[in-house]
């Protein structure tokens, strides 16, 4: 699922608005009350986040090396949002869908 929604995230641009001044991980300085617009559709496509391989469809990305779901930045992978908003965060994001396949797994 991870994968699919790096490279096809449900929207293709996003959009906030920063509270105070700021500084971005860019190293860009923004205002107060300033729009900042990203796209998780280009994002999941930068070499400079995902490496060499970025776009190719790789679900074992996301496998740590205990074989478990790995732990992944929000604002890396940003198609539940990071931050206070993030649902992922909130319990919201992988936590609905993975119950959603145990259903569908018992319902086989």
């Amino acid at each position: 699922m991870c994968e699919s929604l790096r490279l096809y995230p449900p929207v293709p641009f996003e959009h906030t608005v920063s509270v105070d001044s700021d500084t971005l991980p860019s190293g860009h300085q923004i205002g107060k009350n300033t729009r900042v617009i990203y796209s998780p559709y280009s994002m999941g496509r930068m070499e400079e986040i995902w490496g060499g391989d970025c776009l190719e469809f790789k679900p074992e990305r996301w496998i740590s090396n205990k074989g478990e779901l790995g732990d992944v930045s929000p604002y890396k992978f940003t198609a539940f949002n990071a931050g206070s908003e993030s649902l992922y965060r909130q319990g919201i994001g992988h936590g609905g869908d993975e119950s959603c396949w145990r259903r569908c797994d018992m319902e086989l």
